[in-house]
């Protein structure tokens, strides 16, 4: 597996809640694909797991005309699928994005673009296609044919691509659990964690690879139920407390929030860590409740309801 950087941004919107939902978890994935691409612990695992759940854009070839795109791309065509395919290196390529607006920056143009399901586009293209993920943009991922017949198989398979990367560039990787670290943090995190009463718990440790001098703060989330809105909102908050962090303890932070997930390989950077922030219980309201119902009662047996209850009651519960 190869990742690779270039310059490029990115940008777009979108309207429906279908699709803004989609571009939700597209950014996640390319998130996903930026921590994989830093070498983070657990993110090789993380971006193919979510990779296999996840929506991808595919430039689409216009029918009844030869599909004109920059020469920076390469010579391109369409094959059966009506997918655009890119000539890179001798072997077909067919160019795939997380999020839509990527497309228009990689053709330079508009272009049709369909949204596939990752995990069935594995089946529509022939044996020795590649798949080019998040071209001319900041990471982005060659998916060799290798990696697409073990992609194919689902979840089974990603320890094995996973550990094929890491191969390259093996690392030992030290895990500080400490409850006394990053207190400062902590306490701004928390001020944001507040806000999202889905989460319920969050975990903080630091992490240190190879030969880094200083360790960085990696934040793990486990959520109550689904919340794809929330974790993108999370996600934005948390960068943006780390670009105003003039202390400089949030440089470089992670975010796994798929700790509700049981089939997460992030689980094991927290194993000895203890949570520093838990959701609040609602508090139980029994006695207002209680208190309702005695008021509706006492209401039902007014006026002559309540002479005729007097009436009938027995001689010994009489004052």
């Amino acid at each position: 597996m190869e990742l690779f950087r270039i310059l490029a941004s990115a940008g777009g919107s979108n309207q429906s809640l279908g699709i803004m939902e989609s571009a939700i978890h597209g950014r996640e994935l390319t998130e996903l694909l930026e921590d994989a691409a830093d070498g983070l612990p657990g993110a090789l695992e993380a971006f193919f797991c979510a990779l296999l759940d996840a929506e991808v854009y595919v430039p689409l070839a216009r029918e009844g005309a030869q599909c004109q795109l920059p020469a920076v791309v390469g010579q391109s065509g369409a094959g059966d699928h009506g997918f655009v395919t890119v000539m890179q290196e001798g072997d077909e390529c067919v160019p795939i994005f997380t999020e839509e607006a990527f497309v228009a920056e990689w053709a330079a143009q508009s272009i049709p673009v369909e949204r596939k399901r990752f995990e069935s586009l594995l089946w529509m293209i022939s044996e020795d296609t590649w798949l080019y993920l998040n071209a001319n943009q900041e990471v982005g991922k060659e998916i060799t044919p290798w990696e697409i017949e073990l992609l194919k198989k689902g979840r089974d398979a990603v320890p094995e691509l996973a550990a094929a990367q890491s191969e390259h560039h093996p690392e030992e990787i030290e895990v500080n659990s400490d409850t006394a670290i990053y207190p400062e943090l902590k306490r701004q995190l928390i001020a944001v964690l507040e806000l999202v009463p889905e989460l319920e718990e969050a975990f903080l440790v630091g992490i240190k690879q190879g030969a880094e001098e200083y360790e960085r703060p990696v934040l793990g989330l486990k959520y109550r139920k689904s919340a794809p809105g929330k974790k993108e909102f999370i996600r934005a908050e948390i960068k943006a407390l780390a670009e105003g962090d003039e202390s400089g303890a949030a440089s470089g932070i992670a975010v796994f929030d798929d700790l509700d997930q049981r089939t997460s390989p992030n689980h094991a950077l927290f194993e000895d860590a203890k949570p520093f922030y838990f959701a609040k219980r609602p508090e139980r309201k029994t006695l207002n409740a209680g208190a309702k119902v005695l008021s509706k009662v006492r209401a039902a047996f007014s006026g002559k309801e309540a002479e005729n209850l007097r009436e009938t009651k027995p001689e010994d519960e009489e004052d």
